[in-house]
């Protein structure tokens, strides 16, 4: 397997040695990752690149998303808020491309893994014109012990809103009237948030279940933690096989290189977190460097389409790159011919046209075509083509723009921070819970084991780099000359509109911060633990490039300008959209302020924080007539 660079520093108590049940647990997973590396590499149409880029990442991709699902589930059985739990996980730093998924999970899209079980949960969305459409799928099985299995698939665009324009959304097991999303005999639900313009504000949401209140600290205990990785470990090589990880990759290869398939929706009972009803074209690629592929694809009416590269092995994100990269396009980003069809062009160097995806040096990956909330009768099966990079431009419609290196290089840049401000509007209090699990996980095995088996990401930049780099930060001279040419009263109404993830990017590492201090006071680890703790906790607060305070300043800096880049968009401030606002700002308010009450109650050892300190409204939900 291949290491990755680590992100930044972890909270971690002083070097130990693990007990013998950890130590083993560690071992079973470690062994488990040899044997599919093993297996997998010895795959037929595993090429030698294969080999050498991705398995190590596939290997690592496969735990963390076993770990994903099963926090998952133990935030919903032990009460810990999760908000839904975002994925790519929660230790991701900005200003770099995310873990690798699985499953060929999209660039576009935004993932939650809800823990429904025969729960009631309310779910409050609060829409944004970047999302282009949502949709919540149940499903059966866990994703550790057993495979995913979806059953149904519930669209957003059926729902009904609120007065304010926020929706309130039921997911029971049992009936309810309005917007309802039907659980039953369901383990778990998948919610995809479908994001076409990156830098408008997009769907975000609340979710509380019905009779909980407060926050409640996560604490793992040793056995805890110890359980999680040995059941990790006893089903790691049983997940692999399924069809969400290596028999998706496997049935992808039996596609000949440089074709697509006949484009054809995804039917009831499809395994793996996937959605019912999506339509889907699959291909390989396989180029040689001085070669590109030219899709050309037909323009249809529907919510959203795109197109996607990603490894032979179906783990995408980082190799070829989401954020320092353009892998996939989507309708609201490419350019589309006069004649009807878009043209994406597959290669490894600069083609100098616009719709280019990047393999970023992959000599061979997959492609996946996309359509939602459209008809496949109206669907033709997209052509392809293989042919010099010298002469890409001559298969390609005359109205086809040309992107010089310039221009290149500020898509890239322009790219890479509104792909952080999609990210950030979701550091929410699932980001905070999620942050401090992975703390005590890191702290019982240590960082370089955890890194070792679930992987972390490459070409990360210091919160220094981030305040010297200009490429890694919005050309201030665009920002300003945008904030004078468009109409103030759009810009205002940006401003406004964004408040909320503004505030948000500060105050949860803020809080973030302070909760790990309260566990650190909190456990029982003697003076110099403490002492040592304090110094760790130090840097993470201050230095962390994924979850420091210092981190949360400058994602607030580039979410400002991202905004300010895109005020033209939006239109001037409605009644309705201040009335969305205040309630952001108040779940906001409510959630920070239950965090802190949680934190503190734990510093003090009071036990049951949830029930000692109680600023939110769960005790109104278990009121609520909902039945």
């Amino acid at each position: 397997m291949v290491p990755q660079a680590a992100a930044g520093p972890a909270l971690a108590t002083p070097v130990r040695l693990l007990s013998d049940s950890l130590q083993s647990a560690v071992n079973e997973i470690l062994n488990a990752q040899q044997q599919v590396a093993t297996s997998v590499g010895a795959l037929p149409w595993v090429t030698p690149y294969d080999v050498a880029h991705q398995l190590g990442p596939y290997t690592q991709m496969v735990a963390n998303t076993m770990l994903a699902s099963i926090l998952n589930m133990e935030n919903a059985s032990r009460g810990f808020d999760s908000n839904g739990q975002i994925a790519p996980t929660p230790w991701g730093a900005p200003a770099a491309d995310p873990l690798q998924m699985q499953n060929f999970a999209s660039a576009d899209n935004i993932y939650f893994g809800l823990a429904t079980g025969d729960k009631t949960w309310i779910v409050t969305v609060y829409p944004g014109q970047g999302t282009q459409d949502m949709l919540f799928s149940p499903m059966v099985g866990d994703g550790v012990t057993t495979s995913y299995l979806t059953a149904r698939t519930d669209d957003f665009a059926g729902f009904t809103p609120n007065a304010d324009g926020s929706y309130t959304i039921i997911l029971s097991p049992t009936e309810h009237a309005g917007n309802w999303v039907d659980t039953q005999g369901s383990v778990s639900t998948l919610i995809r948030d479908t994001v076409g313009d990156w830098g408008l504000m997009h769907n975000t949401m609340r979710v509380q279940e019905v009779g909980a209140s407060g926050y409640t600290m996560p604490v793992l205990s040793t056995d805890n933690i110890t359980s999680i990785l040995q059941t990790i470990g006893a089903n790691y090589v049983y997940q692999n096989a399924t069809p969400t990880y290596i028999g998706l990759a496997n049935a992808m290869a039996q596609i000949p290189f440089n074709t697509v398939t006949t484009p054809a929706p995804s039917q009831p009972g499809v395994i793996g977190p996937a959605v019912v009803g999506q339509i889907n074209s699959m291909g390989r690629f396989q180029l040689e460097p001085d070669q590109a592929l030219i899709l050309k694809v037909p323009d249809v009416a529907g919510r959203y389409s795109s197109a996607e590269i990603g490894s032979a092995l179906n783990n995408v994100g980082s190799q070829p790159g989401w954020a320092t990269s353009v892998a996939q396009i989507n309708d609201a980003q490419a350019f589309r011919s006069s004649d009807g069809f878009t043209y994406y062009v597959i290669s490894a160097k600069d083609p100098g046209v616009a719709n280019w995806l990047d393999t970023n040096g992959a000599s061979n990956g997959d492609i996946a075509l996309r359509w939602q909330g459209a008809e496949v009768s109206s669907i033709a099966r997209p052509t392809f083509e293989v042919v010099s990079l010298d002469d890409v431009k001559n298969y390609l419609p005359d109205d086809t723009p040309t992107v010089t290196l310039a221009e290149r290089a500020v898509e890239i840049q322009n790219h890479l921070l509104e792909y952080g401000y999609k990210i950030n509007q979701y550091h929410d209090s699932g980001w905070v819970t999620q942050n401090l699990e992975i703390d005590q996980i890191k702290a019982a095995i240590g960082t370089e084991q955890f890194d070792l088996i679930f992987g972390t990401q490459l070409n990360v930049p210091s919160v220094l780099d981030r305040m010297l780099d200009p490429t890694l930060m919005a050309d201030p001279t665009t920002v300003f000359r945008n904030l004078l040419t468009t109409n103030p009263a759009d810009t205002l109404s940006a401003l406004v509109q964004n408040m909320p993830t503004l505030l948000q990017d500060i105050q949860m590492p803020a809080v973030l911060a302070a909760l790990r201090l309260a566990m650190l006071v909190g456990q029982d680890s003697g003076f110099s633990g403490l002492t040592t703790g304090l110094g760790t906790w130090l840097e993470s607060t201050f230095a962390d490039p994924a979850t420091s305070i210092t981190a949360g300043l400058l994602n607030a800096r580039d979410d400002l300008s991202v905004v300010l880049m895109n005020a033209d968009k939006y239109d001037p401030l409605s009644f309705g959209d201040l009335s969305l606002v205040s309630d952001r700002l108040s779940d906001l308010h409510e959630s920070v302020w239950n965090m802190l009450a949680a934190g503190l109650a734990h510093s003090l050892g009071l036990g049951d924080t949830s029930a000692v300190f109680d600023f939110g409204s769960g005790t109104a939900l278990a009121g609520l007539d909902l039945w």
